[in-house]
Formats: structure tokens, sequence, C-alpha cells
């Protein structure tokens, strides 16, 4: 930001802090940003077996399901006796090498928040 004084950068980092809730539903109503929450991950691992007269082959298929929390809005209503109106659901079927570049994304992703939370908690 350019700001030398300590004391200017402490308060506009204080109100900024206390304003954050509020700038980012400002920002989800006006820029559609509210994004869902990866909250879950089942899988399972089935073959495809293929033979021919020449050749077999045995061919691993990962099928994956995410569950994804909506986004929360301050028009959200959410009924709490019923979880499944929470949930998004996503299907894949992923070959070995795109199960591993998925999983590699993951851990990418996990990583960049945890080092995220530290700087926040930090601070």
């Amino acid at each position: 930001l350019g700001i030398t004084d300590d004391r200017k950068l402490d308060f506009a980092q204080k109100a900024f802090e206390a304003a954050k809730p509020a700038v980012r539903i400002a920002l989800d109503k006006t820029l559609g940003l509210a994004l869902p929450r990866l909250v879950d991950i089942s899988w399972r691992l089935d073959y495809i077996v293929r033979g021919s007269d020449e050749a077999k082959a045995c061919l691993p298929i990962y099928y994956v399901k995410l569950f994804l929390a909506k986004p929360l809005t301050p028009n959200t209503t959410i009924d709490p006796s019923s979880k499944t109106n929470m949930l998004d659901t996503i299907d894949l079927a992923l070959s070995l090498e795109q199960m591993e570049d998925f999983l590699h994304t993951i851990r990418d992703a996990n990583h960049q928040a945890t080092r995220i939370g530290r700087l926040n908690t930090a601070k």
C-alpha cells in the first residue's frame, strides 16, 4: 500500500480485519464470488477389463464424488432437518494419471490453505 508509518499501517490493518466479513458479503452480492466449500470426498476403484484376440488390458478407473457445501449468503435459509439441501455433489471418473494429478492438486491446495492459515494466525 505504500504506507510507511507503522501507526497508520496498524490502523489500516485493524480497520480491514474488522470490516472483512462485511466486505466479503458485499463482494459476494455484487460479483457473485460465493464459492462452494469442499467438505468431503468419497471414492472407489474399479477395473475395466478389455480383451481382444491379441491383447488383454486391465485398466484402473477411479470414481470420485466431491461433496461441496453451498456458499452461505445473507439470503440463504437453512433447514436444519435436511443436510441434503446444503450439499452439492460432483461425480468424476478418472484414469490413473488423472487421479494422480487430482491428488497432487488437492494436496497443493491444502498446503496453500495451511500456509495462509499460519500466516493469518501469526499476525
